[in-house]
């Protein structure tokens, strides 16, 4: 009688540690992960040029004020990976990637109206995210209609050159 009690209590541990595992990795909105109604939008997009150079634009908006930005905002879906928990204890990795012309690396922040913010950041080829809880970019996967590489395309037209400081 002991081992059975064991093994359902063993059994009932495993289905619950499934579940909290599928909770954690569903898909998820921006304004989900936010946690609130978004009230502002900002955009900073670099894209690389032959020299090894970026040109850098940005847009920074209210989200009423902004509805195609907002609507490539609400398209994307994002999943978090399940070892982000464990990653999140750790200091973080210094990871390095090359880059080449017309590649991007932008970060997507919408803010909430007590002040929380979410990014979204792509480098290359690679999403990662930033929420109020983990304050350090953890990896995870996007669903978009459009590449990574398409989307850098859309915010870099709506984006307004930032003029440097040199």
């Amino acid at each position: 009688m002991k081992r059975s009690r064991r093994w359902i209590i063993a059994i009932a541990v495993v289905v619950l540690l499934a579940a909290a595992a599928l909770w954690y990795t569903r898909p998820l909105t921006l304004t989900e992960l936010l946690g609130a109604e978004p009230a502002r939008i900002h955009v900073v997009i670099s894209r690389f040029d032959q020299a090894g150079g970026s040109q850098i634009r940005e847009l920074n908006a209210d989200w009423d004020q902004a509805p195609e930005a907002t609507a490539l905002a609400e398209e994307l879906t994002v999943r978090r990976d399940l070892l982000n928990p464990v990653r999140s204890l750790f200091s973080p990795e210094a990871t390095g990637s090359t880059t080449q012309a017309g590649d991007y690396n932008y970060l997507l922040s919408l803010t909430g109206r007590e002040g929380d913010r979410v990014t979204l950041q792509w480098f290359v080829n690679q999403w990662s995210y930033e929420t109020p809880g983990t304050s350090r970019y953890l990896p995870c996967s996007v669903s978009a209609s459009r590449s990574g590489g398409e989307l850098g395309d859309a915010l870099w037209e709506l984006s307004q050159p930032v003029e440097s400081n040199s």
